[in-house]
């Protein structure tokens, strides 16, 4: 990882940041040994954290090893997605929302676009995490 990623990756992110920009990370799966590693060498924001069993840690414990040195993304899998009840799509957004700190974009882990036909089943469930996430983000401001 050090010579790979944060070596180059660092240059580069001191790049971004000196013309005034944003370092938004992609990186899946497991991410414990990390993501102090990620916020060191300056990213901005990590995106996915996936909770097990893709990723190795759950957003509580991204975020104490993040340590407000960055922002997270991300928690919802699109496995969840495609198959959950929606009972269970409430149960992880509520999940996560309780789990999160301030520096958090709630997310899906990838993208739908995998998917040229999607059942009705994910296309309900992506609808109910985008209005059931946007209901308690908003309950959350007030």
């Amino acid at each position: 990882f050090d010579q790979f990623c944060f070596a180059p990756d660092k240059r580069l992110i001191d790049l971004i940041h000196d013309a005034g920009g944003y370092a938004w990370i992609h990186c899946h799966g497991k991410v414990r040994d990390f993501i102090d590693r990620f916020a060191r060498m300056g990213c901005d924001m990590l995106n996915p954290i996936e909770p097990p069993p893709m990723g190795d840690l759950s957003l509580r414990e991204a975020f104490s090893l993040a340590g407000g040195r960055m922002a997270l993304e991300g928690n919802i899998e699109i496995g969840d997605i495609m198959t959950a009840s929606p009972d269970y799509i409430r149960f992880l957004v509520d999940r996560a929302l309780n789990e999160c700190e301030n520096r958090f974009v709630l997310g899906l882990t990838t993208g739908y676009m995998e998917v040229p036909t999607p059942p009705a089943r994910m296309i309900e469930n992506e609808l109910l995490f985008l209005r059931y996430g946007y209901e308690r983000l908003e309950a959350m401001r007030r």
